[in-house]
């Protein structure tokens, strides 16, 4: 390789990385995101939906600072990772090794994926325990396999579907005839601490995971034979057309090089067939797909195809993600709901226009004032710009429930509390709540209208015989088989 070949190669890296930091400086911080900091700003054993290495993180990070950039720093390192690890393992083939590299560079999922979400760590851990998992299946390295071990059980400790990625690893190790027993307890013996801590919180909180994860998230499940198909569809796109055609057209290979390819293929085509079903009676979310992506690529035998479909697949897969990139970066910077649906432009603009509607709830509302909102999403981005505690006010929906493990409005009597919801709908079912109500039309900065509630005098004994009772009615019916021994919550309405 030429030392302007390296050089060419460099900046174009530190471009993307240029690129990345750009769009996350520019985008919005999402509803989720301001949700994730709330659990930085209290770290925990646990969490209402998920085990808490994304609260860990955060809490890290936010005693530096809180700027969106630092938010969003753990996303953006996690999306080089695929194509860092696809260079190094194509080392060997260096006709392959650079346009692969750029195939897991600007593949969408990992290009524009900026976001800190639960499945940051989920994507990060989850990729290195299957490496890890690879590379101790080439010499059967009980090293290896702890560290497999270990790093799935902090994907575990970030969110429950790096059980799909175990269990990719467990069909592999009975169909390849390995030493599955000796090895598997290797892996386990790892991953041990991490599930018997998170089964530990959930017995002594109200089995917040389980309950979410197993019970509240399923209420909604139904039979949808229609469900398969848009699966399909949704993973054809992921792994885009181009590249599931060059997989179906490769030639069969014996190299070195190319022998853990099979092993790859267990790690995504299990769990994928195990989303297949799931698709029967649930949507499948875009991000759950993206552990499954990586594999996808790792387990393409490069060093098979020809010089000039290996570029076809580079060209074309960067040009994907310039196109997802160039569209998100639009949304960034211009306020397309206006355009692509005006009706709810408010709504879209309450997280675009943040910063300014947090200067002028602050300047409105003082510390002697609650201030509140019936969506734990608005909640959290208020919080976010507010720099002040705000619940959820209401009954709320089955996710972002952490607001039920902070506050207690039960225990604040005759407080005053400013709502802040998106229509005047949405708020007028709480003046029964309040020995005055109060409802006013507010818009910050002449960019986005929304609706405040002004309550005094809080009934909390109302609240807790009728918001707190269906609540509990509604998300805390823990089943007599899941091993749950405290629940302070369901104590508030009594």
């Amino acid at each position: 390789m030429t030392a302007q070949m390296t050089a060419s190669r460099y900046t174009l890296l530190v471009g993307v990385v240029i690129a990345k930091i750009l769009l996350a400086a520019l985008m919005p911080l999402t509803g989720d995101e301001a949700y994730f900091v709330l659990w930085g700003q209290h770290p925990a054993l646990g969490y209402y939906d998920h085990p808490p290495l994304a609260g860990w993180w955060l809490a890290l990070i936010l005693p530096l600072s809180d700027h969106v950039l630092a938010v969003r720093f753990a996303a953006i390192a996690v999306s080089l990772v695929p194509a860092i690890l696809v260079f190094q393992a194509l080392r060997a083939s260096p006709e392959a090794q650079w346009p692969a590299t750029l195939v897991a560079l600007f593949s969408p999922l990992f290009f524009i994926n900026i976001f800190y979400t639960t499945d940051t760590w989920l994507i990060c851990f989850g990729i290195l325990a299957m490496w890890s998992y690879v590379r101790a299946t080439q010499d059967e390295s009980a090293l290896f396999y702890l560290l497999c071990g270990l790093c799935l059980g902090l994907a575990f400790f970030s969110k429950y579907l790096a059980v799909l990625i175990g269990l990719g690893m467990v069909v592999e190790q009975i169909v390849s005839g390995r030493r599955f027993v000796r090895n598997l307890l290797l892996i386990l013996l790892a991953v041990f601490p991490f599930v018997a801590l998170n089964l530990w919180w959930n017995v002594t909180h109200c089995g917040y995971n389980l309950m979410f994860n197993l019970v509240n998230r399923q209420s909604d499940a139904s039979w949808d034979l229609t469900g398969p198909l848009t699966y399909a569809l949704m993973l054809l796109y992921v792994l885009t057309p181009w590249l599931v055609l060059g997989v179906l057209r490769q030639r069969p290979s014996i190299a070195s090089i190319d022998r853990s390819a099979d092993v790859w293929r267990w790690l995504w085509i299990i769990p994928g067939l195990v989303l297949l079903l799931v698709s029967l009676i649930k949507p499948i979310g875009l991000h759950w797909v993206i552990p499954i992506m990586f594999a996808f690529l790792m387990a393409i035998r490069w060093s098979s195809w020809s010089l000039r479909s290996i570029r076809w697949a580079m060209f074309a897969t960067v040009s994907f993600g310039i196109i997802h990139y160039a569209i998100l970066m639009g949304v960034a910077v211009f306020p397309v709901e206006r355009w692509i649906q005006p009706d709810r432009a408010d709504r879209v603009g309450f997280y675009r226009y943040g910063d300014e509607i947090g200067i002028d709830l602050n300047a409105r509302y003082d510390a002697s004032w609650i201030i509140a909102s019936p969506s734990y999403s608005r909640a959290a981005t208020m919080s976010y710009h507010t720099k002040r505690d705000v619940p959820v006010f209401g009954q709320g929906s089955r996710y972002g429930r952490q607001s039920d493990l902070l506050f207690d409005l039960t225990r604040a009597p005759e407080s005053k509390v400013a709502i802040v919801g998106s229509t005047a709908a949405e708020l007028e079912s709480f003046e029964k709540f309040f020995s005055q109500a109060e409802l006013y039309n507010l818009t910050s900065g002449g960019n986005v209208s929304y609706w405040v509630l002004e309550g005094e005098g809080l009934r909390a004994d109302v609240y807790a015989t009728t918001v707190i009772a269906e609540i509990v009615e509604s998300f805390y019916q823990i089943p007599s088989w899941m091993p749950v021994k405290e629940c302070e919550y369901t104590n508030r309405a009594r």
